[in-house]
Formats: structure tokens, sequence, C-alpha cells
């Protein structure tokens, strides 16, 4: 767990199950009071008997006095969480934490779902109705699983897209890249193919990636990797790092508080300086002039490459 990251407990006060796949939990303090503010794109981390799983967060962040997050149930933490968690049930949270925040300066805003990728996305239409932004949405998603296809529409005014194929979420995305105003910021959370789609066509349109925003809410599983050593700067002492382990636990085994959150190289959390070495970069975080340059890693999945890599932590 980070240990940077502040840790409390809330309590579970209401649940809905808007299909039969998601779980839709509402977390008060104990006391009612108001939570901290977020921004949209946040995440809370919750233990979820004993694993660590961060859901982002679907409200509004001004002066919360709830939080609510929806659970695809997907594998062992958020199943864990359906079979679990009833109303009064206490539960131990970590952050609000960002990795998909907003850019202030539009006041455009066009926002794709895939999945329950919608989640972040009501976060950020629900900031575009508060502080007046425009926007619009496209909402990719099977027949049986469009849970907040109806406050989607409310939110944006009905100035919603609904696909469920690929070719479909291509054409919509092409439109709308297409007829979009000077300045408009684009978001978008889904899974791995969908982000790489909603970029490619961004990109096809003459969109600056500046203007791109997106989350992967999972990645591909990488291999092993090869194994390699480091030093840690200002310490001659060799490290290995073996295949199937990652640079991150080994510099948490070693006593390093480093942060990290998602461990699929998609949110950058872990991001440590390196001042000596090659790298092998397996992220979703760091440009190619960013990896060019040589000076930094996403520990949890990048690697090094050949001897003398040395990190700053």
């Amino acid at each position: 767990m980070n240990t940077l990251t502040r840790v409390d407990r809330l309590i579970v006060t209401r649940i809905e199950r808007p299909t039969t796949r998601v779980c839709e939990i509402h977390l008060q303090a104990a006391d009612g009071g108001e939570l901290p503010a977020f921004a949209p794109g946040s995440n809370l981390q919750i233990n979820a008997g004993g694993k660590w799983n961060a859901y982002s967060l679907t409200g509004l962040g001004v002066r919360p006095r709830e939080y609510v997050i929806s659970v695809l149930r997907q594998g062992t933490g958020s199943s864990w969480l359906h079979e679990h968690l009833g109303i009064g049930t206490s539960v131990e949270v970590a952050g609000p934490e960002n990795a998909f925040a907003p850019d202030l300066r539009a006041r455009r805003v066009l926002l794709v779902a895939g999945g329950i990728g919608v989640t972040p996305i009501l976060s950020y239409a629900r900031a575009a109705r508060f502080w007046g932004w425009e926007a619009e949405a496209i909402y990719s998603h099977s027949a049986a699983e469009g849970a907040y296809a109806d406050e989607l529409r409310e939110l944006t005014d009905g100035a919603l897209i609904e696909v469920e194929h690929r070719d479909q979420l291509t054409a919509a995305m092409t439109d709308r890249f297409q007829n979009q105003p000077l300045g408009t910021s684009a978001y978008a959370c889904g899974p791995e193919g969908m982000i790489d789609l909603f970029t490619s066509v961004a990109v096809a349109q003459g969109w600056p990636t500046q203007r791109l925003h997106s989350e992967r809410f999972s990645a591909a599983e990488l291999d092993p990797g090869d194994p390699f050593d480091f030093r840690v700067a200002g310490d001659d002492t060799l490290h290995h790092v073996p295949a199937g382990t990652s640079l991150l636990d080994r510099l948490i085994e070693l006593g390093h508080d480093v942060p990290y959150m998602c461990r699929q190289g998609v949110c950058g959390r872990c991001l440590i300086s390196v001042e000596g070495g090659a790298v092998t970069h397996r992220d979703f975080v760091l440009d190619e002039r960013e990896r060019a340059a040589n000076d930094c890693m996403i520990s949890c999945v990048s690697r090094g490459s050949g001897d003398g890599l040395e990190v700053v932590v």
C-alpha cells in the first residue's frame, strides 16, 4: 500500500445494482461530515479483503458528503466487494488520488466512455454541468451494460451518442472529432483497445495530443521481462531484479517509500528519476520525448536494459 496516501475508514450507507455485474457503493464518514474534495477523474483506493483496488469516483467533487464508486465484478477484489459489503460495513480507503485530471483551461469537453470506463466520465459530466462547460459524450457499451446512459444523457442535455460495436465507435469519434470547436479537450476512459482507437482517430483528424486525455482501466498483461541489476543514487550496492519482479517491488523490499497506485503502467504514480543506464520503457504514460530523454521511468512495469541502471528514490 502506498504509505504516502491518507488512509481512513468510511461506512457503506447505500448499495445499488444498476446491472447484474455492477455494484454501486455509497460511502460516508462515520459522523456524516464533509469529505475531502476531488477533481473529476479521481479515484478511491479500497481494501477489498486484503487487496487494494482503485475505483473511479462518479460524483461531483465539490464539498462532497459521500463518495460513490461503481464496481464491475471481474476479479478477486471486485468480487470480494460484491460479496462482503453491506449497509453499515466499515471499509478502509485511501485517497482520493487523480491520474486523469482535467485541463481547467478548456470550457468545452468531448467525453468518451467504454464499458465501466463510464465511471470517471460521469464525474466529468457532473463537473461540466456544475462549472458551465459545454459537453457531449460517446458511450460504448453492450446492450445489457449501459448502466448510466440515461444519467449521462441528462448531464449532457441529450448530447450523447451510444454505440455497441467498434465500427460504430470509430464512426462516432471521427464525426465528433471533426466537428469540435477550437479549444475543446477530449477525455476517454475504457479498455486498452478503445483508448488506442481514441488516440489514433483524434490524431488522424489533426488533434494535438495535448488536448487528448485518457485513462486505461486495464492494460494487457506484460511478459516477465529480462532480469537486470540497478543501483540507487548515492549507494554503490548492486541490486538484482529477477524476471517477473518489478523494480517497484524491489525498491519497496529495500525499504524505499515509492508511491504507487495501478501497478500496470497506466497512472504514472510510481515515476522515478534515472541518473544512468538504459531503460526498456513498457508504460502508457511517458511520451516519446520523455522516453528519449532517459531521465525517468515508470517503476512498476519498465525495466533496466543492460548494465549501469542508476535510479533516484
